[in-house]
């Protein structure tokens, strides 16, 4: 007769495809896109890093003790309120929040502050398709 395994042993369990894992906890996939942005290393407040776009239109948090991990604005101005925001729970796959962070450092680079023209500024589309 086998004895059953002891339930507080810990063991590993690998995940695949990886994606279904959600996140590791550190945030380095989601911040590799925008690794030449400004860093800001926060001590007080629960935002622990915060990575802005040159300009700082786009900002783009990391609450590593949080529930709600990741916070992405982007606004037409430093200042202003934010047009959209996004936000990613500890499931989130990394894969997903560093898909949004290479879409916006693209859209970034490609656009012209002075114009305000880039297209993570623009109006969503009431077509479902083109939203997307």
């Amino acid at each position: 007769m086998s004895a059953l395994p002891d339930p507080s042993r810990h063991e590993e369990v690998l995940v695949s495809p990886m994606y279904l894992a959600g996140s590791n906890g550190t945030g380095d996939a989601g911040f590799a896109p925008v690794a030449h942005w400004p860093h800001g290393y926060l001590d007080d407040g629960p935002c622990q890093l915060l990575v802005t776009s040159p300009d700082q239109r786009i900002r783009i948090g990391w609450f590593g003790d949080d529930f709600e991990l990741w916070r992405i604005t982007a606004a037409e101005e430093a200042v202003a309120t934010p047009r959209w925001t996004a936000t990613f729970n500890h499931v989130t796959p990394a894969e997903i929040v560093a898909g949004l962070t290479t879409a916006l450092a693209q859209d970034y680079a490609a656009s012209d502050p002075y114009e305000n023209n880039g297209r993570f500024l623009a109006k969503p589309s009431v077509y479902w398709t083109d939203a997307v």
